[in-house]
């Protein structure tokens, strides 16, 4: 594990992880018994020590990370949570209420709080100030339209400020928050609003897409007509163009923006210190999974799971400060959109960034960092891949970047190398793993830590993340090191979902985490975590290959196919075959090659030398395109499904994909 990265003795004694183990965990250290405290030393304290103290103490860890953080909120800490019959069902500090949206209205007054691009056009500044007065006339307006608390709105618009309004407008008043990008079209808002029937629905007029409008004012009607829960739904312009539906005499619920907040100038203006209290697990956010396996769960996040899981997170591992600037390549319909704003909590200022990530040139988000002096920038692992294919040089344009998040799938080792000699070369790269189930992440990064080609610098602190396998002759899975395994939580932890809507009883929840091993959380990806603490993600469980009885992840073979330069992506799934399981492997070529006899040699050697004969594909298909989710994630499951000729319905997949026909190409090229 070559060191790739190493942090000065400056970053690392400056930074909120070493100041937390300062005030917390070698004072509670010296309060142990020496029995227990034996196992730390004082001197050597680091990254995995104090994973282990936060796991083996976690209220006093989870109260003090609430102090530590500067939560806002009345009442006490105390008890910390209250475990029903198995983490499963505890509650976290049912004694604190809290406000969500003052909590992320920190951004000084006259700093940027937030900066929106439209690929290459700043779009609009907003201050701390100014980020305040918009939210209050959301608020206001949300009030006039008689939503309260736990009443859910819904928000089908791009990656822009009036997003980040509406959202903390409805924290605000504890109504429950829910949103979708624009491409995910009618059928797919649909299966995931109706199911959460809103009171109110803000809808674009369109979006910018490669430097081109994309109109979104056709499927008005049919949102509608979807939606009958709905009594009031808010055109946010943002094509800048007339819209017939402002003119439309028989939509009476349908209002443009500033009509719709016209209606609160009556009410009066109330400071964010003033706003109502909320106990720490009302309900304020419902996220969708992809719904690549059926219908998408609705998964309900509380208000306060969701804050101090995210300040932990970008305090503590992430290392941001009053001050800095992020920015996170991301839609309205990925978790990474509520964390990258949760950074307001902090003080720190958000870029948003709206369209194609290359366009109109390679460069752009490099181009927009360097140009607005971001400290943070968050991209797809796929990201780095499609840098390193189009040999991208970016050293002069991220000289103040600190640290260059990714996620979305594990990270090839061939772009940990690229990054740190073509990109980035003094910042932390940080590959991050989690999901929309946490709203959060089991493994992610630590600025004590140095950066290890294809590893994950450490777990989430206060999360008993392990990997586990079932051993011969044991009925109960065991935790292994340095071998492959499937990742569990074996503790409670704040940003556990609330539940899933409409599940009244629960079944859905438990079966979705708590049914496949008893008493602990099952998240469905498959990896491995050394004894330092360091973490490998190898792909989803339900995804891994199986030939021979062997189980194989699928990013063993992805970072070895996608080193060679004629292969841009891959994708590789098994299929039942005479009782075993044959592996095919799916490759987007580089438009300079075919998928010749000499192609497919040159493939199947490639992985037989980095790693065994097992992971050597019986056969290589070229397509042009590979399925994926609308967050942009392989659906290696669904690709699956239809190889081996199980139920499954086509129709029903395209409602979760952002490009249905290549899972057809995908049965054309293997038939």
């Amino acid at each position: 594990m070559t060191e790739l990265y190493i942090p000065t003795e400056a970053q690392r004694s400056s930074s909120a992880m070493q100041k937390f183990i300062e005030n917390w965990a070698i004072p509670l250290i010296k309060k142990l018994p020496e029995k227990f405290s034996e196992k730390f030393s004082e001197k050597s304290f680091a990254t995995e020590s104090l994973w282990q103290l936060s796991v083996d103490y976690p209220d006093e860890f989870w109260a003090y990370c609430w102090e530590f953080t500067e939560c806002l909120g009345t009442g006490s800490l105390s008890p910390t949570k209250i475990v029903g019959d198995s983490i499963e069902h505890t509650k976290w500090f049912p004694n604190l209420k809290l406000n969500g949206a003052r909590n992320l209205l920190q951004v000084a007054d006259d700093a940027p709080a937030i900066i929106a691009y439209e690929e290459d056009s700043c779009v609009g500044r907003w201050t701390g100030l100014e980020l305040k007065q918009n939210v209050e006339m959301w608020r206001r307006a949300l009030l006039a339209s008689g939503i309260k608390p736990g009443m859910r709105v819904a928000a089908w618009l791009p990656n822009g400020a009036p997003t980040v309004f509406a959202y903390l407008a409805a924290l605000s008043i504890g109504a429950i928050f829910s949103s979708c990008s624009p491409d995910f079209g009618v059928a797919g808002v649909l299966a995931r609003f109706a199911q959460i029937e809103p009171d109110l629905l803000w809808v674009a007029d369109g979006y910018n897409f490669k430097g081109k409008p994309c109109d979104m004012s056709a499927s008005w009607p049919e949102i509608l007509a979807g939606l009958p829960s709905l009594k009031t739904m808010v055109l946010v312009n943002v094509l800048k163009q007339d819209s017939n539906l402002n003119n439309n005499k028989n939509n009476i619920n349908c209002l443009s923006l500033s009509d719709w907040l016209a209606r609160g100038d009556s009410l009066p203006i109330t400071e964010p210190s003033n706003w109502p209290e909320f106990p720490f697990s009302h309900p304020a956010v419902i996220m969708y999974s992809s719904g690549t396996t059926g219908k998408p769960k609705c998964i309900v996040h509380s208000v306060g799971g969701l804050l101090l899981e995210h300040k932990k997170e970008l305090k503590l591992h992430c290392d941001i400060k009053p001050g800095d600037c992020l920015m996170y390549y991301t839609t309205t319909g990925w978790m990474m959109w509520n964390w990258m704003v949760s950074a307001l909590s902090l003080g720190a200022g958000i870029v948003l960034y709206e369209g194609h990530p290359v366009s109109p040139h390679v460069e752009q988000l490099w181009s927009v960092s360097a140009l607005e002096a971001v400290t943070h920038l968050g991209v797809s692992a796929k990201y780095l891949a499609l840098m390193r294919h189009h040999l991208v040089k970016v050293k002069d344009k991220s000289q103040k970047i600190k640290t260059v998040f990714s996620t979305g799938s594990p990270l090839l080792a061939a772009d940990f190398d690229y990054f740190y000699e073509n990109l980035a070369p003094n910042a932390r790269l940080s590959s991050i793993s989690g999901g929309t189930d946490i709203i959060g992440c089991f493994a992610l990064g630590s600025p004590l830590s140095s950066v290890k080609r294809g590893y994950l610098d450490t777990r989430s602190l206060g999360m008993d993340v392990q990997f586990v396998a079932c051993k011969s002759g044991s009925l109960k899975p065991v935790p292994v090191y340095n071998e492959p395994g499937e990742l569990v939580c074996r503790n409670a932890f704040v940003s556990m979902p609330i539940g899933f809507w409409g599940d009244a009883d629960g079944k859905r929840y438990h079966a979705a985490y708590f049914d496949h091993y008893d008493g602990v959380w099952w998240h469905g990806d498959y990896g491995e975590v050394s004894l330092d603490g360091r973490v490998k993600i190898a792909g989803r469980a339900d995804a891994t290959l199986n030939p021979g009885g062997v189980r194989i992840g699928t990013a063993e073979i992805y970072n070895s196919v996608e080193s060679l330069s004629q292969v841009l992506e891959s994708m590789c799934v098994g299929v039942p075959h005479a009782g075993d399981e044959r592996l095919v492997l799916f490759v987007v070529l580089d438009g300079q090659h075919e998928l010749s006899a000499e192609c497919e040699m040159l493939i199947r050697n490639k992985i037989r030398n980095d790693t065994t004969a097992r992971h050597v594909p019986h056969w290589i298909c070229a397509v042009e395109a590979l399925p994926k989710t609308k967050n942009g994630k392989l659906t290696e499951c669904a690709v699956k499904a239809a190889l081996s000729e199980n139920e499954f319905s086509l129709q029903e997949q395209a409602l979760a994909m952002l490009n249905p026909e290549a899972l057809k190409s995908c049965i054309d090229a293997f038939k």
